[in-house]
């Protein structure tokens, strides 16, 4: 019976955990906190996940412009650096690895929600290249997308259109940047 570990907010990972079993997955829940996630890694044997979902974690109220964008670089974007290399040896080797990014859509100004993500992005490239020899799957979706869709994309034994693609595509190009690129690519001309 395949097993996920979901993080993140923790409302939105009962949605998840919800939607995965529906199939019989086994999710088992974590806390968007070190001491969660270090608890779980303490009690579980290197490659007992089939699944990983790494949902946004949960916005904090802050009082001025920079600490909300120093919050969200160390809360937002390097703690998601740090549960991923907590969770990878508990993966096992065909696991599927799903990074949900932030869009901005609970009042995150537009820029910070693209910096994050833009550093999300570079997180999923990064374990590409260092898990290329295994049958890891890694994916991006949307914080826009549904927890049966999120679910549905951590299910699928095969791989899955990311939206990252542009990545590899333009890696120069910036959040804003790559959207202008992909939509001229649309456009007729």
């Amino acid at each position: 019976m395949p097993n996920a570990l979901i993080t993140g907010s923790s409302a939105r990972a009962r949605e998840v955990a919800a939607a995965l079993q529906i199939d019989d997955w086994q999710p088992r829940l974590c806390a968007d906190s070190p001491e969660a996630l270090e608890d779980v890694r303490a009690s579980t044997p290197p490659g007992s996940f089939d699944c990983y979902i790494q949902l946004p974690s949960e916005r904090r109220a802050h009082t001025t412009a920079m600490s909300e964008a120093s919050g969200m670089v160390a809360d937002g974007a390097l703690a998601r650096y740090a549960a991923v290399t907590a969770v990878m040896p508990l993966l096992s080797e065909a696991a599927a690895v799903v990074l949900v990014m932030g869009e901005g859509s609970d009042g995150l100004p537009r820029d910070l929600a693209g910096a994050v993500n833009d550093l999300t992005r570079v997180l999923a490239r990064a374990l590409r290249n260092d898990y290329r020899a295994t049958d890891l799957r890694v994916t991006l979706v949307g914080d826009d997308q549904s927890p049966s869709e999120i679910a549905s994309v951590a299910r699928s034994g095969k791989s899955t259109p990311t939206t990252d693609w542009y990545v590899d595509f333009e890696p120069a190009l910036g959040s804003a940047d790559w959207r202008c690129e992909v939509l001229s690519l649309v456009e007729p001309t």
